[in-house]
C-alpha cells in the first residue's frame, strides 16, 4: 500500500529508529511491501520507514525497474536492509546532488563517502554485506541518516547550492 510521506518539521523524522528484533513475520514483510509500493510510486531509489513514519530500523533501495542497467554508473541493487551500518572503505568522499522526498521540490549537493561497505539483516533474518560505490554507497548513506535521525540539509556545506528544483522556479 502507498503510503504517505513524511515532510521536513515533523519530529518523527528526527528521532532514531528502533532496531529490527523478529524477522519474516507478516508485519515487517507488509511494510517492505509498503515501502516498496511508495518507493515504486515516487520513482526514488530508496526509502526508509523513518519516512513514512514507522519507528523501524528497515530501508529498501534499489534502482526503478524501467531504468535498470547493471552496467550503468547509476545503478542500485534491490535490496532490503534491516539494522543497517556502514564501514568506510575508503576516506575519499564526492558532492552528489541529493532530494529527498521528505524536502519536496528542492535539491543541494551533499558530500557523501564514494566507497563503503554495508551491513545489515534482510528480511528473513540473514546477513546482509555489500560493497558499494558512486551512486549505491550515495543511496545506501542517505537511507542510514534517515534511520539515524539526520536528513541531508544536515549535511550540506555550501548553502547557495541548497535550491529549489528547475520545475518547481518556473511555477512562479
Amino acid at each position: 500500500m502507498i503510503k504517505k510521506i513524511l515532510l521536513m518539521g515533523d519530529p518523527l523524522l528526527v528521532r532514531k529508529a528502533e532496531k529490527v528484533t523478529s524477522f519474516g513475520t507478516a508485519e515487517l514483510l507488509e511494510l517492505i511491501v509498503d515501502l516498496r509500493d511508495t518507493q515504486h510510486k515516487h520513482k526514488t531509489l530508496g526509502l526508509s520507514a523513518p519516512q513514512i513514519g514507522i519507528n523501524q530500523q528497515v530501508m529498501v533501495i534499489g534502482t526503478p525497474e524501467s531504468e535498470a542497467d547493471p552496467n550503468s554508473m547509476d545503478y542500485v541493487p534491490k535490496i532490503t536492509i534491516m539494522n543497517p551500518s556502514i564501514e568506510l572503505l575508503t576516506r575519499s568522499n564526492c558532492e552528489f546532488v541529493e532530494r529527498c522526498l521528505c524536502i519536496p521540490h528542492m535539491k543541494a549537493n551533499v558530500p557523501r563517502f564514494t566507497q563503503i561497505r554495508y551491513f545489515g539483516i534482510d528480511e528473513y533474518g540473514s546477513p546482509v554485506q555489500r560493497e558499494a560505490f558512486g551512486r549505491h554507497a550515495q543511496i545506501v548513506q542517505h537511507h542510514a541518516d534517515h534511520i539515524f535521525r539526520t536528513l541531508y540539509t544536515m549535511r550540506i556545506r555550501d548553502f547557495t547550492k541548497f535550491e529549489f528544483e528547475a520545475e518547481f522556479r518556473e511555477q512562479f
